[in-house]
């Protein structure tokens, strides 16, 4: 069992890594191009665009059933690099319309929801959040076979780090082969 969550924990920090490349890619590339990612369906459409520096996220919830089907699907589009900006504003606006704006740190939440059901909302987040997120698994991967590396050059049990001098062949502590 304990061999399955190490290869699992492996296979989980390889695809972080991988994810971490990926996002200093686009980070790079955010400067100089804007990748848009959109799909769109009868519920509305969801978007995932690089903005200078950011990762943005667009969401409308809306009973779109009549527009033509040939516009329903993913479409990818690249265009000039912009920062990230709020177009809820320009928006019409009613009374009963509940509109939630958060900043912090980079950060960003605008939303929109009108008396009708339609939902709007805009999602920010700089990429260094996400580097340093995907970086987590590799980073503990690193340091723990930095540590086994090291208990096990110093004569202590990979397992227990019980003292193994005495008995170099086998821990009297947990009972590990030690090879």
């Amino acid at each position: 069992m304990r061999c399955l969550l190490r290869i699992f924990f492996n296979i989980l920090t390889a695809f972080s890594l991988l994810f971490f490349v990926t996002v200093c890619v686009l980070w790079v590339r955010s400067y100089h191009l804007s990748d848009q990612f959109r799909y769109r369906s009868d519920r509305g459409w969801r978007s995932m665009n690089s903005a200078q520096g950011y990762l943005t996220f667009h969401m409308l919830i809306a009973d779109w059933s009549d527009q033509p089907p040939d516009s329903r699907g993913f479409t990818y589009q690249r265009d000039l690099p912009t920062r990230p900006h709020n177009w809820l504003i320009f928006l019409s606006s009613e009374s009963s319309d509940i509109d939630t704006t958060w900043k912090k740190a980079g950060f960003a939440w605008y939303s929109k929801r009108r008396a009708d059901g339609v939902f709007s909302a805009i999602a920010v987040a700089p990429f260094w959040s996400l580097a340093a997120l995907t970086t987590l698994l590799p980073l503990i991967w690193t340091i723990g076979r930095f540590r086994s590396r090291r208990r096990h050059t110093s004569g202590l049990c990979p397992t227990c780090n019980y003292d193994l001098r005495a008995s170099p062949t086998r821990c009297p502590e947990c009972g590990t082969d030690i090879t």
